[in-house]
């Protein structure tokens, strides 16, 4: 406020002292200030307020005798600001507190009143606020966007009024209103605060509280010029010799449309300050690492940059794309000094596709970056080990491309043609050529795309899945139509690659699949056995990385362990242990996948059951003796339930597993209350880069129990 005060202060000095170079910077000024807001804009402003003022008040009221606040403060403020009639005819409504079911119809009919003159700075602050995110405003979005803000204007002055009306606060405002000077001040912070409020909240583009505050201030102290002036001339003038018993009407009109004027200005010139900021938005910055999400992280102040395609120590030109109070989303329009880490990306949509976090990095450095990343979510939101002995080198991908045998995207029309991938307001990406996707997937997306636009019309697709099975493929469609034509499933099977077609009920709720056509069990091989998966079955994304997965965990388990199994997913590694196993999973299709393979390949000693499986764990841990656990939480998240369990058990070894360091940490912080870290260490953490290029990788947690005080 007082760097605010002093810039204004020397701005009015430096006007004084150059009086002529500053009348024509004001004249300027002027000249684009009508070109914001035109001659009729306070006009019709002050039209507003005439019909508005009086339904708003009845609000305040209604809400004041609802809430036994007292108006004595309000009816003396509105005294010193409006002309003596005028003010009498709005207090007289102050004083009226009466509540009936009738006065609810009128409030509603009041707040709609309100709503058009809020519309009406509304419809000016378009052009004088722009944003980079255009949007085409339906005449329901204009209503329901202004009635929005006409509420929330209101609740926050039925909240100041709550607030000067508490018992100290409210005294001390009476002593305080006795001096001039102290009255003085009081009413300027709050006609400061008011303006500053409007000028922020009606904008649809984020206006900073300096911006606001600084126009807050100088339509202020105009409208304070402004009633001095007219108290002078009116104190001298009598204007019922001419206008007879219409003179209060005419100065009040008069008195409204100059102090709309100046309302106007300072809204005005908080579009100046505002646009001084969105027109410099391009600056230079280091980048300070990547979190883990891959996004570069840059310190501006008190707030933090998000940006894309960067890595760490990069000094890049940002150009910012939009800002809140506490964050800053950002593009790079150049790379100033590169990092040495810098790769070139495999793929050419590596700048507009979202999935692939780390193209431009290389991959070497990858792999230290998701240890690394893995060693920071451990060491900032818990209280575990996480040094260099406990977090071990992430095992790389011998392929680092073509890899991925599942995908699942959406479908949308650009420009007129259909295609999977992915679509937002700023970019769009075209995954039937995908440099991750298995390119017997990519080859299968991009017949698939020619078949879908050749029956457009008769097609309502929402999204899609893919699913490679050796050299098989399985596809699964949401369709919002009814069934997809016979010609479109046709044509899909006529493919020779595809020997599934199955219809999602919602989303990719795999549960909720659908049988259309082909075959109902697939073939996965690992490690020379066969094994028959359905069309539900949990498909790993990489398939080399499964198998180091299954193979860490063979050699990390005791052979004479009794294991329990949580979400098994494909059961592959519950039935490579040689240990007698109890796996828990709730998809039935599951389930009955893992029992026909345990009858298949001749296993006996492992049980497979279906059931909700947090609730039946907690039951069977402590029913039955099991020295290693593993949860698969690789699309789940750590419950309470079952940290309880775990907290009352006697088992030994916990190995926890997911694609995420970050959310399992912040899931133990969130739904564990410091159980498991009160009764176990973590001493190991495997990793294997199931994912090149991007955030993701498969990590082993490996928990052992705290011996107990009192026991060996």
């Amino acid at each position: 406020m007082r760097e605010i005060l002093s810039a204004f202060f020397h701005k009015v000095f430096m006007c004084i002292r150059h009086p002529i170079r500053s009348m024509k910077r004001l004249m300027a000024l002027f000249g684009d200030f009508t070109k914001y807001v035109p001659a009729y804009a306070s006009a019709a402003l002050s039209f507003y307020i005439i019909i508005l003022i009086v339904p708003a008040f009845s609000i305040i009221a209604f809400a004041s005798s609802l809430l036994k606040i007292d108006l004595h403060m309000l009816q003396k403020i509105l005294s010193q600001y409006l002309t003596t009639s005028y003010a009498k005819s709005v207090i007289s409504v102050l004083k009226n507190t009466s509540i009936s079911w009738s006065s609810l119809i009128v409030l509603i009919l009041s707040v709609y009143a309100i709503s058009r003159g809020i519309g009406n700075i509304y419809s000016l602050s378009k052009n004088m606020f722009p944003t980079d995110h255009i949007e085409k405003e339906t005449m329901l979005g204009y209503y329901r966007y202004t009635i929005r803000i006409t509420i929330f204007l209101l609740l926050g002055a039925i909240a100041m009024i709550f607030v000067f009306a508490i018992g100290p606060i409210a005294k001390a405002f009476n002593v305080f209103y006795g001096f001039f000077v102290l009255r003085m001040v009081l009413l300027f912070l709050i006609a400061v605060t008011f303006f500053t409020a409007i000028y922020m909240m009606i904008p649809k583009a984020y206006v900073k509280v300096g911006e606001a505050l600084k126009g807050g201030l100088i339509a202020t102290i105009g409208e304070y010029i402004l009633s001095s002036i007219l108290g002078i001339y009116l104190d001298h003038a009598n204007f019922s010799n001419v206008y007879g018993p219409l003179a209060s009407i005419v100065m009040v009109l008069f008195v409204l449309d100059w102090s709309s004027k100046v309302f106007y200005f300072g809204f005005y010139m908080t579009h100046r300050y505002y646009l001084e900021r969105y027109e410099h938005r391009i600056q230079e910055a280091t980048v300070d690492r990547l979190d883990h999400l891959g996004r570069g992280i840059i310190q501006m102040g008190h707030k933090v940059c998000y940006v894309r395609n960067v890595l760490p120590e990069e000094k890049v030109e940002l150009n910012v794309e939009r800002e809140t109070n506490s964050k800053v989303i950002a593009v790079v329009s150049r790379i100033i000094e590169p990092s040495v880490d810098r790769d070139t990306p495999i793929c050419f949509q590596s700048d507009l596709c979202e999935g692939c976090q780390l193209q431009y990095m290389n991959y070497l450095r990858q792999l230290t970056f998701k240890r690394q990343e893995t060693q920071r979510s451990i060491m900032k939101h818990s209280h575990f080990a996480y040094g260099d002995d406990v977090v071990e080198n992430i095992l790389a991908a011998h392929k680092l491309d073509h890899y991925r045998q599942y995908l699942r995207a959406s479908v949308y029309d650009y420009e007129g043609t259909l295609y999977i991938g992915e679509k937002t307001k700023n970019t769009v990406s075209f995954l039937s050529d995908c440099a991750l996707n298995d390119d017997l997937i990519n080859e299968t997306a991009s017949q698939l795309e020619f078949i879908l636009n050749q029956y457009k019309e008769a097609i309502d697709i929402d999204c899609i899945a893919f699913k490679k099975f050796e050299d098989d493929i399985v596809i699964l469609i949401k369709n919002n139509k009814s069934d997809l034509p016979e010609e479109v499933v046709q044509k899909i099977m006529d493919l020779p690659q595809v020997k599934g077609l199955y219809k999602l009920k919602n989303g990719f709720g795999l549960t909720r699949l659908t049988y259309i056509a082909g075959e109902k069990l697939f073939n996965y091989i690992y490690q020379g056995k066969t094994y028959q998966l359905s069309a539900n079955a949990y498909l790993s994304v990489n398939k080399e990385a499964e198998g180091h997965y299954i193979d860490f965990m063979c050699d990390l388990i005791d052979p004479n362990d009794h294991v329990l199994s949580l979400h098994f997913h494909n059961a592959i590694l519950e039935l490579c242990l040689p240990n007698p196993v109890v796996a828990i999973e709730e998809d039935p299709h599951m389930v009955d996948d893992a029992r026909n393979n345990a009858k298949r390949l001749g296993i006996e000693n492992k049980m497979f059951l279906c059931d909700h499986v947090y609730a039946k764990a907690s039951v069977v841990i402590h029913k039955l003796p099991f020295e290693s656990v593993i949860v698969n939480l690789v699309h789940d998240s750590f419950s309470s339930a079952l940290s309880q369990a775990f907290f009352t058990s006697n088992v030994k070894n916990l190995y926890i597993i997911t694609l995420s360091p970050h959310d399992l940490i912040m899931s133990l912080r969130a739904n564990d209350t410091q159980r498991i870290e009160t009764t176990y260490d973590l001493v190991k953490v495997y990793g294997v880069d199931s994912e090149p290029y991007r955030t993701e990788a498969l990590w082993i947690f490996h928990f052992v129990r705290k011996k107990r005080k009192g026991r060996s």
